[in-house]
C-alpha cells in the first residue's frame, strides 16, 4: 500500500485505498472519501484442524467474534 501511495505522489495515477492509509502523508497526495460506501473485502481464515494450541484457539475465537455473524 505504501508503494501505491508513493506512485500516486510521483504523478503515476490515482488509487482506491483504505481510509486507514490517510496517515501516510506524501507531498502531492490528496485523500478523498468516496461519496458512497466503497467496495468491501472478504477476508478468510485458515488453520490446521489438528492444531489444538491455546494460541490458535484464542486467535480463531477473536476472529470469529470480530467478523460478521453468519
Amino acid at each position: 500500500m505504501q508503494t501505491i501511495v508513493s506512485l500516486v505522489a510521483r504523478r503515476m495515477g490515482v488509487a482506491l485505498v483504505p481510509a486507514s492509509l490517510e496517515h501516510l502523508r506524501r507531498d502531492g497526495v490528496v485523500y478523498r472519501r468516496l461519496a458512497e460506501r466503497g467496495p468491501s473485502v472478504e477476508i478468510g481464515l485458515a488453520w490446521r484442524a489438528a492444531d489444538d494450541s491455546p494460541l490458535t484457539r484464542a486467535f480463531v475465537a477473536e476472529a470469529r467474534a470480530a467478523g460478521p455473524s453468519r
